[in-house]
């Protein structure tokens, strides 16, 4: 006798909602599509429903104890939601759990944005605006983490360290040289900075904030309250292996954030301008004196972070 079917069975009861509520009703005919034995599906006939109820939430609340992490400021807004706490429990489904285990947030993050619509549908336009630029912001800065994370597990020699956030070297000709972005880079557009944001709504931190937003979720007033000003911030962030070991690697992020105007500028850096050429191209514009300077040091504080290289 093999188990596999079983254990196929009992992942998806797990996982697929409506087929544990057929199950609930009718466990054979729930189970029909499996090759399962008729010893075998008695085995199913034994679980216990309110059982089986405990451990699909037990399961679901450690499973997002931990996207929690990933997705602070977006569990957050979510949390002030009527149904928000119960969307979120309910994209713990099949359809994440069947990604390798470095790619299940990702996954959780790209079914989230794709039904932010109907979930923010009787909100006001700027929540909205701010909740799909925080999926957007934390689902980039989760995508470039399993990214690396998989790279180093399969090539770790192609993985480039960047020193140190703020300790990069710096040549004196920087400003003359070709500059690109770096590998496992991500930006977004936000209405008001992630930072503030976040400091403002993620009572708790790390593991402990799925918990705290389960018993006292966000108000929703306060929110609102805090988007009545815009004010547009650019987000960056990159991607870097903090520690590595045999068996693991603890993924870290750079983050920068600036005003939004400079983020066309960062459509020039393809590692064939310079900066000096992208500031020449800002006086010809008629850019302030305060503004070009403005602009070179927030180039040099990207290449002091290791978020943009020269070649």
């Amino acid at each position: 006798m093999s188990f596999a079917e079983q254990e196929r069975a009992l992942f998806d009861l797990l996982f697929d909602q409506p087929l544990r509520e057929r199950f609930l009703v009718h466990p054979a005919a729930a189970l029909a599509d499996y090759q399962l034995t008729p010893a075998e599906l008695a085995d199913f006939h034994r679980i216990r429903p309110e059982g089986l109820m405990v451990d699909v939430e037990l399961r679901v609340d450690q499973i997002l104890t931990h996207f929690c992490r990933q997705f602070p400021l977006t569990f957050s807004m979510i949390s002030s939601l009527p149904t928000g706490m119960d969307q979120l429990r309910r994209l713990v489904n099949r359809q994440t759990m069947l990604q390798p285990p470095e790619d299940r947030a990702t996954q959780f993050g790209l079914q989230l944005q794709e039904q932010l619509a109907a979930l923010t549908a009787k909100c006001d336009p700027a929540f909205q605006v701010m909740l799909g630029a925080s999926v957007a912001t934390e689902l980039g800065l989760t995508w470039t983490g399993a990214t690396l994370k998989k790279q180093l597990l399969t090539n770790p020699a192609s993985v480039e360290h960047p020193p140190i956030p703020g300790n990069a070297m710096i040549d004196n000709d920087w400003i003359h040289r070709p500059v690109k972005l770096a590998a496992q880079v991500a930006a977004a557009l936000l209405p008001q900075p992630y930072s503030s944001m976040k400091k403002q709504f993620c009572p708790a931190a790390g593991i402990q904030l799925w918990a705290h937003l389960s018993n006292t979720p966000v108000a929703h007033a306060n929110i609102k309250a805090a988007l009545t000003t815009e004010q547009p911030s650019l987000f960056i962030s990159r991607a870097y292996a903090h520690k590595t070991t045999s068996c693991e690697s603890q993924i870290d992020q750079i983050t920068l954030e600036f005003n939004d105007g400079f983020a066309p500028l960062l459509q020039q850096l393809d590692g064939n301008h310079s900066v000096n050429q992208i500031l020449d191209n800002l006086v010809d514009v008629g850019a302030s004196d305060s503004i070009v300077a403005s602009v070179q040091a927030g180039f040099k504080q990207l290449l002091e972070s290791s978020i943009i290289e020269v070649t």
